[in-house]
């Protein structure tokens, strides 16, 4: 994985607040076309093509791949660690 500032996390965080809520609350694999329909009820008009924004997911390490699955992906623990922090705490 590439070196990715933190701003460049954060803002990605910041205008994805919705999507990373919903792939937080499913806490468990998604399938790509699931997560390609999560992508497109969260998208804004000035958001890049769904496919844009699960490259960046992957990129900006949020999900990975699942190991026991083919095109299916899981939300990365530390970020679901931040995220469940972030939710109790300030409930996004």
């Amino acid at each position: 994985m590439a070196i990715i500032s933190p701003l460049t996390f954060f803002r990605f965080a910041a205008d994805h607040s919705e999507l990373l809520e919903r792939l937080y609350e499913k806490r468990s694999r998604i399938i790509e076309t699931e997560l390609r329909e999560y992508v497109l009820a969260c998208r804004k008009d000035t958001d890049p093509a769904p496919q844009r924004v699960i490259n960046q997911l992957e990129e900006l390490g949020i999900i990975e791949p699942s190991p026991e699955a083919t095109a299916a992906y899981e939300m990365r623990r530390p970020v679901a660690q931040l995220l469940a922090y972030l939710l109790h705490e300030y409930r996004l």
